[in-house]
C-alpha cells in the first residue's frame, strides 16, 4: 500500500518512511506494525524491481492479446526551427 501510495500521488521515495511511521502512529493493531519499516532505497527497489516488473509484464500481454491503434502525429515542433 505504500508503493501504491507513492506512485499514486507521484511522491518521492523519501517519504516511504513517514508514510510507515503515519501508518504506525494510526495503526489500530500497533504490534503488528511496529516492527515495519520501508525506507527510500527500499521503496525505489521494489517500486522498479516490483510493481513496475507486474505492470510492465501486464501493459504487454494486454498489448499482445487486445487490438489496437496508434495515431502518428507528422507535425514539428518550433523547437526544430534553427
Amino acid at each position: 500500500m505504500v508503493l501504491g501510495t507513492l506512485a499514486e500521488h507521484s511522491l518521492p521515495f523519501t517519504m516511504a518512511p513517514v508514510i510507515v511511521n503515519l501508518a504506525q502512529t494510526l495503526a489500530q493493531d500497533k504490534v503488528a506494525l511496529s516492527r515495519m519499516k520501508l525506507l527510500r532505497t527500499a521503496a525505489k527497489y521494489k517500486m522498479v524491481h516490483g510493481m513496475g516488473k507486474t505492470f510492465s509484464d501486464r501493459i504487454i500481454s494486454n498489448i499482445k492479446k487486445l487490438p489496437f491503434s496508434i495515431n502518428l502525429d507528422e507535425a514539428t515542433s518550433s523547437s526544430d526551427k534553427k
